[in-house]
């Protein structure tokens, strides 16, 4: 196993296992499947996170002014944000455009989008998940633009939220970081062996009942995750 996994890799499970190579592997096999399954549902969380989000940012930003005139809907298209907007996540907005255009042109010869000028979806889907992180608490203590989205558009798409004010916002952007943390372990095939994936689930559904409470019931249909961590072979 240390010729398939690397010897450091491997290393890890075979100290939690007392250096039974055959356990070591059990729990190998059992991490990977905690890991697969927590990440599907950080793939759903960011999907229903992002399009609330997008809806609340739509609605903020055409009652935006610039030039002198009313801004639209889309605040992904260039020169298109708010102010606010633009100052918490303009560069971000401007990376996620360039990486839309270019899988435009990269689409296949005979792609029916092949080569089209990249829509607002297009723009919205290339945007990362530490994007609503940076929007939400950014990298100040006190960060003005985001306290602003806050106070006007964002504090709406978490309505349900059991905090008040800036603690609400400085809630909502913790677990956001904590999940992004834990998905990306998962997404980069590292040890869940030390983290709670539990307590981030958790933290998702908090975030979704604080959009809709309606929405952790479907999120968690089908899940397996609970199941899986009691299954821990360190546990036997």
């Amino acid at each position: 196993m240390e010729e398939l996994l690397g010897r450091p890799r491997f290393a890890v499970y075979l100290r939690a296992m007392n250096n039974d190579p055959t356990e070591a592997v059990r729990l190998y096999r059992w991490n990977a499947e905690v890991a697969a399954e927590f990440h599907k549902h950080t793939a759903h969380f960011e999907v229903i996170l992002r399009n609330a989000i997008d809806r609340g940012l739509s609605r903020w930003n055409q009652e935006q002014v610039a030039a002198g005139h009313l801004l639209g809907p889309d605040w992904t298209e260039q020169r298109g944000a708010g102010n606010a907007l633009y100052r918490a996540i303009g560069r971000k907005i401007a990376d996620a455009r360039n990486s839309a255009d270019q899988i435009s042109r990269n689409r296949p010869i005979g792609h029916p989008r092949r080569g089209t000028t990249p829509n607002h979806d297009d723009v919205l889907s290339t945007l990362m998940f530490g994007t609503w992180t940076q929007l939400i608490v950014g990298l100040e203590r006190f960060p003005a633009p985001q306290i602003h989205l806050w106070s006007e558009a964002l504090s709406l798409v978490f309505a349900g939220t059991r905090l008040n004010g800036d603690d609400a916002r400085v809630d909502i952007g913790r677990k956001l970081n904590l999940i992004r943390l834990e998905r990306n372990r998962a997404a980069h095939h590292e040890s869940f062996l030390g983290v709670k994936p539990l307590h981030r689930l958790n933290d998702m559904l908090a975030v979704l009942a604080a959009i809709n409470p309606r929405y952790p019931d479907w999120f968690m249909q089908r899940s397996n995750l609970r199941n899986l961590v009691e299954q821990d072979p360190r546990r036997e």
